[in-house]
């Protein structure tokens, strides 16, 4: 009796070794596809961040391409006033000067409405 248990449970024991052998192959299958899942989700999730951050240096750029314009345009006016107050000054008299300050000033209300 005690060696026909011995070879019921060695029986069962070698029975269940294949199905524990299927399991283990299972679970390395499972595994390895929970394991390339992850690698897929790293890899999207990394592309957005690239993508992230190329359109954050972008716009960086556009905003400093904006900045450099507004300067030279800035510039470019504060030129043209020097200018223009130097041509103004060389080409006018003193009285044509207080007769230009002085119409100024008169239109100055009518300006401000």
């Amino acid at each position: 009796f005690q060696k026909f248990v011995f070879l019921c449970v060695f029986l069962g024991f070698a029975h269940r070794q294949p199905l524990n052998e299927v399991n283990f192959h299972q679970r390395k299958v499972s595994n390895l596809t929970i394991t390339q899942r992850h690698k897929k989700e790293a890899i999207a999730e990394l592309e957005e961040a690239v993508r992230r951050r190329e359109a954050q240096a972008m716009a960086r750029i556009a905003q400093a391409e904006m900045q450099a314009m507004a300067e030279v345009r800035n510039l470019a006016v504060d030129i043209v006033i020097a200018a223009s107050q130097k041509l103004i000054a060389d080409s006018l008299s003193p009285a044509a000067a207080d007769a230009l300050v002085d119409q100024a000033i008169r239109d100055l209300p009518r300006k401000l409405q």
